[in-house]
């Protein structure tokens, strides 16, 4: 489930984030992520302009909200639409968290907003988010350099989106070819 973060949060996002896989593909998390950096995070979230849509939240298991498996959020995407990202704590990979996680936040999007296409970016060496980002329905539009402050420097990074029609059109029931 998605659910805004809260400062009982900030202990148990510490703990999964300060994870060098997390850091080798988000590009605006800092590395190391110390207390203070989640209640820059937390005080981020509550300052967010109504006038932007935008949202972050917390990836809880719905039988135990307080048991935090990664965060996702999105917000504007500078060249129109509406961007998503993910992180998934390293217990909880490999388990359809992301990819639950990319699936609501499109529609949180499509059902909450006129945004006619949702985007990522994806590190080029991240195969298992790409897999992830495909199943949900988005497909390559293109390549960017993103810059990364962490690591001091720019990473190649995949560009992909679903628009508002290909999305509808993952929501209409397949025909059965049973007769």
């Amino acid at each position: 489930m998605l659910r805004p973060p809260t400062a009982a949060d900030i202990p148990a996002i510490c703990r999964l984030v300060n994870d060098p896989l997390i850091a080798q593909f988000t590009a605006a998390i800092p590395y190391l992520y110390r207390p203070i950096e989640g209640w820059r995070f937390l005080a981020f979230c509550a300052r967010l302009p109504e006038t932007s849509f935008s949202a972050h939240f917390l990836l809880a298991l719905r039988g135990s909200p307080r048991h935090i498996v990664g965060a996702a959020g999105f917000g504007p995407d500078p060249d129109g639409g509406v961007a998503i990202g993910y992180w998934i704590g390293g217990p909880y990979r490999r388990h359809g968290f992301a990819g639950e996680a990319a699936r609501a936040l499109a529609q949180r999007i499509f059902t909450a907003s006129d945004a006619e296409q949702v985007v990522a970016t994806v590190a080029f060496d991240n195969f298992n988010s790409q897999r992830v980002l495909k199943r949900a329905g988005l497909r390559r539009i293109g390549s960017c350099l993103r810059p990364f402050r962490h690591l001091r420097r720019r990473r190649p990074m995949i560009a992909v989106a679903i628009t508002r029609k290909e999305w509808i059109r993952r929501k209409q029931p397949r025909p059965s070819s049973k007769i």
